[in-house]
């Protein structure tokens, strides 16, 4: 659970890691307390195209914030919040409402991801 700050010159290879690794971690938020009896939750893989919609927001920084993540019977909100760097602690910035982006909806019932962006700084609307 620490925070990551990675370059890539290749923006693709950095979508498919960036998607790889949301899939394993909601994987494992889904299924942490399966019984030896359930059958754990497969999760849908998120389009990369969804997550290249974030391309601006991603040039100043964007903590995507799993551990805050929110479980309903029918969905998985992951909230996603500003991270420019800047002296403000990570743990002020995500407790702060002013910072967030959005959140990266797993539909859990349909099996498919939306993204919940409210921001025209990054022409997402």
């Amino acid at each position: 659970g620490g925070i990551n700050r990675t370059y890539y010159r290749y923006l693709d290879e950095f979508y498919r890691i960036l998607a790889l690794k949301i899939n394993h971690m909601t994987l494992e938020l889904l299924n942490a307390r399966t019984t030896f009896f359930r059958k754990a939750q497969p999760v849908e893989k998120i389009n990369i195209e969804l997550l290249k919609t974030l391309k601006e927001a991603f040039k100043e920084g964007v903590l995507i914030a799993i551990n805050q993540a929110e479980s309903t019977k029918n969905e998985l909100q992951i909230p996603l919040f500003y991270s420019e760097d800047s002296p403000l602690s990570i743990k002020k910035r995500i407790n702060n409402i002013d910072y967030l982006l959005g959140y990266l909806t797993y539909h859990k019932d349909l099996g498919s991801w939306t993204l919940d962006i409210e921001d025209e700084l990054i022409g997402i609307n």
